[in-house]
């Protein structure tokens, strides 16, 4: 079994739940059989404003912390985060072996295996173009939210950063991706991490995607093959 990194931190309890989804997926092929399960090597970056400086210092800054899981003995990346994923190529670059997994194109590939050509996103401001990227060179039309959406999106995801999570901010952030539906889309992708600790898909009638399942069962796949 190949040793599995997570990057995280962008925010902590993200890093925590592609953990969780990790340990689940192994409970199922495992069980107790502990010898069958990862070495899973965590790093939590502490900058809760990272991604309010400007330039390549973000990318470089990450690119660092992605060595240290590599010289760890990381075979296996995931970054807990689709805002990082803007400097995926600073962090890709700073690499030598370790497979770096990019969790957007992950979610693209998954929801066109699915069927859907029209996917709505919740996301935060700064993973936008990168839906648009990867839906794009997949076939797949996007579904934004409106810009005024957008901002109270933003609004939750600060949020659940800051700890709250409650059942007005569920029904919040269920009343936007609803809007998605309205507006064409056939299933909506929770396109930041922070939103599937708050929105589950037992909670609504339409397919939703947690971008953060969808890393776990990628990363589960590398590491078995």
């Amino acid at each position: 079994m190949k040793v599995l990194g997570i990057l995280g931190g962008m925010g902590p309890e993200a890093s925590v739940d592609l953990y969780n989804e990790l340990v689940q997926r192994f409970y199922k092929s495992s069980g107790t059989n502990l010898t069958s399960y990862p070495h899973i090597i965590i790093n939590n970056v502490p900058v809760p404003n990272l991604f309010q400086q400007k330039g390549e210092a973000p990318g470089h800054y990450l690119g660092k912390q992605a060595h240290l899981l590599e010289k760890c003995g990381v075979q296996i990346m995931g970054i807990a985060c689709n805002s990082a994923h803007f400097y995926f190529e600073y962090i890709k670059k700073a690499l030598k072996k370790c497979l770096l997994l990019d969790m957007v194109n992950e979610v693209a590939l998954k929801v066109r295996k699915d069927g859907h050509k029209k996917i709505g996103v919740l996301s935060s401001i700064m993973s936008r173009s990168l839906y648009a990227k990867h839906f794009e060179a997949n076939e797949l039309n996007l579904v934004l939210p409106k810009t005024n959406v957008q901002k109270d999106i933003e609004r939750i995801i600060a949020a659940v950063l800051g700890g709250i999570k409650n059942g007005k901010i569920t029904r919040e952030l269920n009343d936007h991706a609803d809007q998605l539906i309205a507006m064409g889309a056939e299933c909506v992708v929770l396109g930041c991490t922070d939103l599937p600790l708050i929105l589950k898909s037992e909670q609504v009638k339409y397919p939703l995607y947690s971008s953060t399942a969808i890393l776990a069962d990628a990363m589960v796949r590398e590491a078995k093959e």
